[in-house]
């Protein structure tokens, strides 16, 4: 039987629209991979103040994707194979909120806009500390760009980079890629395994070619500006960037080039726990 990478997501949610897109990008990636979804939102209210009708509303928006009839219910849902659940999670700090939550749920992946809810300001833990935690895979959005379509609920996605090197070893996000893409993609995905150096010093990897079509790029340079460059030339729609603790690539590119990577990237970042 093949392992099943991705059984719970998590969507971080501010209750607000802002949030729409990485909600949407959640709730694909479940009915894609049959999983558990969790709308989580982080604040420092009680349950009691939160205004739960301002979460985002799974049937109807599985009636706009086509994927349920007008008058359907719960149960309708179910039979899909989403099991959803809206929680809250009380705490100041949304990074600190939600790597709580993480210590206290088992969770495959988290999706997140960019900036969730407008609210980092400079000195504020960024979400790229929930890779470095090695608590989950992590999904970023950025706003006003995306790969699911928010009225069809159609993927759009057909290329995706992944920067490789030996350490974190990419085998987890190979895994990882081999498993959500082919059912999210409408087409036979494409990753190009972006190394910077020779083809002697690339990983050694077991590559499923079944399901996606892999392609080597050997190049010369700096990391940053390599990705930069074959993000473009391929138009690719998803950067998959496998992570660890230090050190790795994540810490190679520097804290900085990081932040850059997650919250300036065109495009959405999938980032991996390595060994998770």
């Amino acid at each position: 039987m093949a392992e099943h990478l991705v059984e719970h997501i998590v969507c971080l949610t501010d209750l607000t629209p802002a949030s729409l897109p990485a909600f949407h990008h959640a709730l694909a990636l479940a009915l894609a991979n049959r999983a558990q979804l969790t709308l989580l939102h982080v604040g420092p209210q009680h349950q009691d103040q939160v205004d739960w009708s301002a979460f985002p509303r799974v049937r109807q928006t599985l009636v706009r994707w086509g994927r349920l009839p007008a008058d359907s219910d719960n149960v309708s849902v179910a039979a899909l194979g989403l099991e959803v659940r809206k929680q809250t999670f009380r705490d100041t700090s949304l990074i600190q909120g939600v790597k709580a939550f993480l210590r206290q749920h088992h969770v495959d992946l988290v999706v997140a806009m960019s900036t969730p809810g407008g609210r980092r300001r400079l000195g504020e833990p960024g979400i790229e500390q929930l890779v470095r935690a090695n608590l989950t895979h992590l999904l970023v959005i950025r706003p006003g760009d995306g790969f699911v379509d928010a009225d069809s609920g159609q993927c759009l996605l057909s290329r995706v980079v992944m920067p490789v090197a030996g350490r974190p070893h990419p085998s987890t996000a190979t895994r990882l890629c081999a498993q959500v893409l082919p059912a999210l993609c409408a087409s036979r995905p494409a990753v190009t395994l972006l190394h910077v150096g020779s083809r002697g010093t690339a990983p050694d990897l077991a590559l499923d070619e079944s399901v996606v079509d892999w392609c080597w790029e050997f190049v010369q340079g700096k990391v940053q500006q390599r990705i930069g460059m074959a993000m473009r030339e391929q138009n690719a729609g998803l950067l998959v960037m496998p992570s660890a603790g230090r050190p790795g690539l994540w810490q190679a590119l520097r804290a900085s080039h990081a932040e850059q990577a997650l919250y300036q990237s065109k495009r959405p970042v999938l980032a991996i726990a390595s060994g998770y």
